[in-house]
């Protein structure tokens, strides 16, 4: 992705992390355009004296930075919307969301009432201090027994499809809201896993008799 002058600029004062500057040098390296840009920068500061104090971009041009000057991963298109959901920063939403598949397999969380279904629990920002952040991980075919809300949900699909007992499908980047006190089942749907990102303010309730009749109509 292009890289644009105020970008050079903060590289040039020493602006940034030391690892957004490695990022942004190896475009530099790579790019003899850029290489021309920054001499040309460089030029025109070197009159500025040396000891004044590095410049520091508020937090919100750093996340610009970084997004314009890194790939985009397979959860690019959803940054935004989690960055927003999760409280979180551009930069740090990204982290979250590029580690999902580098996660050991011993740092998964598993419940044998729900086999095939793995959970992992991340920080959110400072308004869901007192709610729980999820990734859930199932498993192609997986079925999610029937349970009650005992606290607001929130869901958003990051990959794969889930059909619920009220025949709802949920894609790939729906955002749902499971109010207090509703209950639902749902199974994954087509060849490939689904994940999903969760905030939960109560734990939830089991209901087995239900998930029992959830199971075989969903089976069908």
């Amino acid at each position: 992705m292009s890289i644009n002058e105020e970008t050079l600029m903060l590289f040039a004062l020493d602006a940034l992390e030391k690892h957004e500057a490695r990022i942004l040098q190896k475009k530099i390296d790579k790019s003899p355009t850029l290489q021309a840009q920054l001499q040309e920068i460089q030029d025109t500061l070197s009159p500025v004296p040396l000891s004044q104090p590095p410049l520091q971009p508020r937090p919100e041009l750093r996340d610009a930075i970084m997004a314009s000057i890194q790939p985009a991963s397979r959860f690019h298109g959803l940054l935004d919307r989690f960055s927003q959901l999760f409280d979180l920063s551009v930069e740090a939403s990204k982290q979250v969301l590029d580690n999902i598949d580098q996660i050991a397999p011993e740092n998964w969380q598993t419940n044998p009432l729900v086999p095939g279904t793995r959970f992992f629990g991340f920080s959110g920002g400072a308004k869901l201090a007192n709610a729980s952040c999820v990734l859930v991980h199932m498993d192609a075919g997986q079925f999610f027994p029937a349970h009650q809300h005992q606290g607001k949900e929130e869901i958003l699909v990051l990959q794969g499809r889930a059909s619920d007992d009220k025949n709802q499908i949920y894609n790939s980047g729906d955002h749902f809201v499971c109010k207090t006190g509703s209950s639902h089942s749902f199974k994954i749907v087509g060849d490939d896993a689904c994940i999903f990102a969760v905030i939960s303010h109560q734990p939830i309730k089991w209901l087995w008799f239900k998930s029992a009749v959830d199971y075989v109509k969903l089976k069908r």
